[in-house]
């Protein structure tokens, strides 16, 4: 599941929920207070171009998947169960399980981190998702 409501994002999957305050670099990994990257504060979520984006890295390995990056190319592969996902750094397209997927927005690096349109993650069951919520920030503890 990913939700996003005004400044907060939850990605969910079975039993394992994460949730970001937009602009903070810390989060909820099922209710633990935890660093998204402790060597930089610059690695969050945040809003662009009016899609909500993230760490694929921290995302995608707390929700259970593998996170590849190729140094050569500038890939960076998902890979969960069945489910095989890339980007390309600068790349505003995801290829899942082979097919291409228009991101809306270019997958950029902060700090050697990928930051992507978390959304993708959802295409394909990375994470569960039965749509998008809104979720109110007031009813959020606050980090």
């Amino acid at each position: 599941l990913l939700s996003c409501g005004t400044g907060i994002v939850f990605a969910a999957s079975e039993d394992i929920i994460i949730g970001m305050v937009m602009g903070y670099q810390r989060a909820y990994v099922n209710g633990s207070l935890t660093m998204i990257d402790a060597d930089s504060e610059d690695v969050v979520a945040e809003k662009r171009d009016d899609i909500v984006t993230g760490p694929v890295k921290f995302v995608a390995e707390n929700l259970g998947a593998t996170v590849g990056y190729d140094e050569a190319t500038g890939d960076i592969t998902v890979t969960k169960d069945s489910v095989s996902l890339s980007y390309h750094e600068g790349g505003n397209v995801a290829r899942i399980n082979g097919e291409d997927v228009a991101l809306g927005t270019e997958v950029v690096t902060v700090d050697g981190r990928a930051i992507v349109p978390l959304q993708s993650m959802v295409e394909r069951s990375v994470i569960k998702s039965s749509g998008i919520r809104r979720e109110r920030l007031s009813s959020v503890p606050r980090i």
